[in-house]
């Protein structure tokens, strides 16, 4: 899964013609300043979060054929027990 994040560059002329102008031009580049950074916080904590469920789903794939390896019976969601470790996949990330 990729993210692609676009920065658009935001013009605030050098002189403005009015004070009033200045301050809509200077709260409209703190609102969008504003949304890009909790956008990039939001797409960081879900990056993350992917990255640990993938981490933890192959820390449970290694266990599994660990114990399949050693001769021991291990039950998989949905499966009957399988006491064979061909018939598990390493998959790497």
């Amino acid at each position: 899964m990729y993210y692609v994040v676009q920065l658009i560059p935001y013009h605030i002329s050098t002189y403005p013609s009015d004070d009033k102008q200045m301050t809509i031009q200077k709260r409209t580049l703190a609102t969008a300043i504003t949304f890009c950074t909790t956008k990039l916080i939001s797409l960081s904590d879900e990056i993350h979060s992917t990255f640990e469920r993938r981490k933890q789903n192959k820390l449970v794939k290694i266990n599994q054929y660990v114990a399949d390896r050693n001769g021991l019976v291990t039950t998989y969601a949905n499966s009957s027990p399988q006491v064979s470790f061909s018939t598990i996949q390493m998959v790497s990330y």
